[in-house]
């Protein structure tokens, strides 16, 4: 890392701890609202909360998202319905 970039981590540090909490706070709460659907047999919700995740990951990243990523959920949509519909969905 140059002197520059360096000096640019540091000074937006706290922001990259808040973006990243947040992150990791909105992965926290989907995660415990589908384990909760799991636990209360509803396979159905639990499937929409996660499809709809993709689905807007998918629609509003598609041009400028982790190509990694949407190579998978590409990949995933051939052989899963799920995730074929939520691709195909139109951003809400």
């Amino acid at each position: 890392m140059t002197d520059a970039e360096w000096a640019d981590f540091v000074a937006h540090y706290q922001g990259y701890l808040k973006a990243s909490k947040q992150e990791d706070e909105l992965a926290a709460v989907l995660a415990l609202a589908v384990i909760l659907n799991l636990e209360r047999g509803d396979t159905n919700k639990a499937y929409k909360r996660l499809s709809d995740t993709i689905s807007l990951y998918y629609q509003f990243h598609r041009e400028d998202g982790d190509t990694n990523l949407l190579v998978r959920i590409q990949r995933a949509a051939t052989t899963n319905s799920v995730v074929a519909a939520a691709i195909s969905r139109k951003a809400e």
